[in-house]
């Protein structure tokens, strides 16, 4: 039903039944999903004027994110990447895709490379690895770059032990390997470890690959288990695990895995757990829309090393933490995630898991000395601005409600929380 006052012009006849009207901030029409409580778009959008010309194209992940756009008389921008890559394997700009690279992406990049040559095969494992190493805060866990690789080899396995002595089925081999021995693969690690192992050094210098790699597949053929508990729980799943909370090995951890399924790692046991995590950035702007209104709030502020800020919504939790680091020196992001428990228990435990991994000592609780800043991710046109918003001293009833509302307002148009800066 349309809203009252809101003029509908007729419905052009070349558009799809599922198209609706949207009147602002430009009148069109448009065709495709949203995230149900968020509106964040979902997949393929279609749009066309209120005439009916078509105007663009968009895709956006599960996750809400902005992979490419392009106008209606523009090609296909996935196809035009896979034909460069079965072209120039080698040359293949993969950094201009880091932060558009997702399941469709790779599934046409993964068959170029099933249907390539071994160059192609090397470049595809390579560019997952560097896509994976440089996966920013906001970069979505979606692509499972170990099974990927394992898959791309079980498809394409090398003929024979001496066609390992061929420079790119050498370093692709090599990669493998290193997926095997993370996923638990003990059959292919001990198929194909001894003879990549015998050729001894890669053939060519340009074929580099990681130099941890061959004494993990000499200690994984010895039977050594692996130090990091981490990877001995990867090794029991059969999965890539990924920490989002916690210090493994000395407290109990949360993880995920490329879906962002949870699990409980406390010492070596490590079991499925049903949490529903958010740990990619402004995707968290619906899962806190979607759990209700504030009950409590804390940040823990040390001046110069970083703030630890925690926000529950009855079984639902926002946990923010900034970290000064030792490398470059500079407050950065340590945790940002949400988390929807079960029930109380849960709540409690990662409530105090999240206190006792802070890195720095005990502060007074001072966050109404705190300003938050928010942006808004540039490729969502709902989203505007990158406010700041801060509570004055004195605190008082009044002065939260308006700032609960305002920060609530702010999630609902598309911001996300990116820092937190002494008012």
């Amino acid at each position: 039903m349309a809203r009252e006052g809101l003029v509908i012009p007729p419905r052009p006849s070349n558009l799809p039944p599922d198209a609706r009207y949207v009147a602002s901030p430009t009148p069109h029409w448009r065709q495709g999903a949203e995230e149900p409580g968020s509106g964040q778009p979902v997949g393929v959008q279609t749009y066309w004027t209120p005439h009916g010309e078509p105007i663009r194209y968009e895709r956006y992940d599960l996750r809400g994110r902005l992979l490419s756009r392009r106008s209606s008389h523009t090609p296909d921008p996935i196809v035009t990447w896979a034909t460069r890559f079965r072209e120039e394997p080698d040359r293949f700009d993969w950094y201009a895709y880091r932060d558009r690279y997702d399941d469709e992406a790779d599934a046409a990049l993964f068959a170029v490379a099933r249907d390539g040559t071994a160059e192609h095969r090397l470049s595809y494992a390579q560019a997952l690895v560097w896509l994976d190493q440089r996966r920013g805060r906001t970069r979505a866990i979606t692509i499972p770059r170990h099974d990927r690789i394992r898959a791309l080899f079980e498809v394409q396995p090398p003929a024979s032990a001496t066609a390992l002595r061929d420079a790119d089925t050498f370093g692709f081999t090599a990669f493998a390997l290193d997926a095997m021995i993370t996923l638990g693969d003990d059959a292919g690690l001990r198929t194909w470890g001894p003879p990549w192992l015998e050729i001894g050094a890669p053939p060519r210098p340009r074929d580099r690959f990681p130099d941890e790699i061959r004494p993990r597949v000499e200690r994984a053929l010895a039977g050594e288990p692996p130090s990091d508990p981490i990877a001995r729980a990867q090794r029991q799943l059969g999965r890539f695990l990924w920490p989002v909370l916690g210090a493994p090995g000395t407290t109990p951890a949360l993880l995920v895995d490329d879906r962002e399924r949870a699990y409980w790692l406390d010492g070596d046991t490590i079991e499925a757990v049903s949490l529903e995590v958010d740990a990619t950035g402004p995707s968290v702007v619906p899962s806190i829309t979607a759990v209700g209104p504030l009950m409590s709030r804390s940040l823990v502020a040390a001046p110069g090393r970083g703030a630890w800020l925690q926000q529950r919504y009855r079984h639902g939790l926002y946990l923010f933490g900034l970290s000064r680091s030792k490398a470059s020196l500079k407050v950065e992001p340590a945790v940002d995630l949400v988390v929807r428990c079960p029930d109380d228990a849960w709540t409690d435990r990662l409530i105090a898991l999240f206190d006792r991994v802070r890195p720095f000592a005990d502060e007074p609780t001072e966050h109404h000395r705190w300003d938050r800043i928010y942006n808004a991710d540039r490729d969502h046109v709902h989203a505007r601005g990158a406010p700041r918003l801060g509570v004055s001293a004195p605190v008082t009833a009044g002065t939260l409600a308006a700032f609960d509302a305002a920060e609530h307002d702010l999630l609902v148009r598309g911001c996300y929380l990116a820092n937190l800066v002494p008012a």
